[in-house]
């Protein structure tokens, strides 16, 4: 291993974890949405009010930026507002870190990692 590298403590990689769980989250309902067949929770009125919900305790447990108009920040917009590319970047991105942090906090072989949100 380089000289002076270490693992970073158990904790701080969970949070990562939990962190890249929340955006890989944020990515479903932006794809599901237009599915007639998905229903909400009963509780939930519309998915912008669950994204809303979700970002501010996100936010208030320290996982998440600022809300942007109720929504999780990217690219200087609120998430609803991303054009085509930037969505499936972010929801790229959102994947792959959802699946490495995965990986490391559970030691599953590479190819069985879940990533359910």
């Amino acid at each position: 291993s380089p000289v002076g590298a270490e693992l970073r403590p158990l904790a701080q990689i969970e949070q990562a974890r939990q962190i890249a769980r929340l955006w890989h989250w944020r990515a479903g309902p932006t794809t599901v949405r237009a599915d007639p067949d998905v229903q909400l929770p009963e509780r939930w009125v519309s998915f912008d009010q669950l994204v809303a919900a979700t970002a501010v305790r996100g936010h208030r447990l320290g996982l998440l930026p600022v809300p942007l108009r109720g929504d999780f920040p990217a690219y200087g917009r609120d998430y609803r507002r991303l054009d085509p590319a930037q969505l499936a970047e972010a929801a790229s991105i959102a994947w792959e870190r959802h699946r490495a942090f995965t990986w490391l906090c559970t030691g599953s072989e590479w190819d069985a990692v879940t990533t359910n949100t």
